[in-house]
């Protein structure tokens, strides 16, 4: 396996979170018997994630990113969306809370530490 197979996963993978993201939305409408809060967070664990792996994934203008970089950016749009959460307009319909902040970071993380696994995989191949 090789880079451009290494980032095709990635691709796969952050598409992957973000149609996770449907379900867990939906999830809270119902009792599964999963703690409420983790399917509260999940959208803010999902989204940053595969927004990190899409980027990273890119072939355009993108794809010379370091991860570093691709964190900044991720990172920048996730919180960005958690704390547009504060303002009026959008309090109407979303309700801000920093364990989403929190999530979100980790997210970002976990996915860097992921991304890397990938590369070290695809290196040895």
């Amino acid at each position: 396996m090789g880079p451009r197979e290494a980032k095709q996963t990635r691709g796969w993978i952050g598409v992957a979170c973000w149609l996770l993201i449907l379900p867990a939305k939906g999830a809270r409408h119902f009792d599964l018997g999963v703690d409420s809060g983790l399917i509260d967070i999940a959208p803010s664990v999902l989204g940053p994630a595969g927004l990190l792996f899409v980027i990273l994934s890119n072939e355009g203008r993108l794809k010379d990113l370091t991860l570093t970089q691709a964190i900044a950016i991720a990172g920048a749009i996730a919180l960005a969306a958690e704390f547009a959460q504060l303002l009026p307009f959008v309090r109407q319909l979303y309700t801000f809370d920093w364990l989403d902040v929190l999530a979100t970071m980790a997210a970002l993380g976990v996915a860097a530490l992921v991304s890397g696994l990938i590369d070290r995989v695809t290196s040895r191949g």
